[in-house]
């Protein structure tokens, strides 16, 4: 999960880096957090970090919107195996959800 974000252009030093992170993790575990990203997936982020939901969504939002600016999607895409997103940027959700698989797939 962590290369994929890495080759992505997501700085380990962020803290969107670290949300996106354990919000995949969470997803990866807890299945149903992914049913209520806004109710339940983020109140656990905000509640681990000392945070708030608005703060946490904005922020994910933001390492999503400065990986897509930088074009490394492309990277990105090659490896998941296929072009997961077109021409429009993932929302968190989806990329979370993405990132969730990938590491069920990869511990197959």
């Amino acid at each position: 999960m962590s290369h994929i974000m890495l080759k992505g252009s997501f700085s380990p030093k962020s803290k969107e880096y670290r949300f996106v992170r354990v919000g995949s993790r969470l997803a990866f575990t807890l299945h149903e957090v992914m049913e209520s990203v806004t109710g339940k997936l983020y109140p656990i982020i905000s509640e681990r970090f000392g945070s708030t939901v608005t703060r946490d969504e904005r922020a994910i939002r933001h390492a999503l919107a400065l990986a897509w600016n930088r074009d490394n999607f492309s990277v990105i895409n090659k490896m998941f195996g296929f072009s997961c997103f077109r021409n429009t940027r993932p929302t968190n959700r989806e990329f979370i959800a993405l990132m969730s698989d990938r590491s069920l797939l990869m511990r197959i």
